[in-house]
């Protein structure tokens, strides 16, 4: 009986869980929808920690002519500057340390470093069927301790494949996109 019960338990964690991240994907879609509106990249990222929403973010790199201004980095500085702001400098540590992140797309290795040097636990990939090829954050995440989790959700596979069907030439400008590997 106990067996059972615990069993329950765990099926009501997971179930819990998912719907979090699936409410979660939808606040970090709708961050990609704004960069997108803007003339960008369809890339969202949200940082998730007890609970809240304590960064936002969207690709930036063809808006601000910039190669950085990645969904995920600009979503941990937002959030760094935003506890910064309200706690002090220290507490963004503790905060991204209980933190989930989340993106819409398969994190390039930039991003997955980023992730990795702010102690950030958890990330939940939207999709990662976009660019096949691109798994450096498996073998990094693991290393680090990072667990991941790819929800492959279709709204996100579809904005983003749209999108690059439309602009690849220009996406190819400011990303690794076509680089040849030596």
């Amino acid at each position: 009986m106990e067996e059972t019960l615990e069993e329950a338990k765990n099926l009501l964690i997971c179930a819990e869980e998912n719907d979090l991240d699936n409410y979660f994907m939808q606040e970090a879609i709708k961050e990609a929808k704004l960069s997108l509106n803007e003339g960008g990249a369809p890339i969202g990222s949200i940082l998730v920690s007890e609970g809240k929403i304590i960064g936002r973010g969207r690709n930036q790199f063809i808006q601000m002519n910039s190669i950085i201004r990645h969904a995920e980095i600009n979503c941990i500085e937002n959030g760094a500057q935003k506890i910064t702001k309200l706690d002090g400098e220290s507490s963004y540590h503790r905060l991204f340390s209980k933190a989930t992140i989340y993106a819409t797309l398969t994190p390039c290795e930039m991003c997955s470093g980023s992730i990795i040097y702010f102690r950030i636990k958890r990330m939940v990939i939207g999709e990662n069927r976009n660019f096949p090829n691109n798994r450096a954050y498996e073998k990094l995440f693991k290393e680090a301790g990072v667990k991941y989790k790819v929800l492959d959700n279709t709204e996100c596979f579809n904005l983003f494949s749209e999108y690059l069907t439309n602009n690849k030439e220009i996406y190819s400008k400011y990303s690794r996109l076509g680089e040849k590997k030596e």
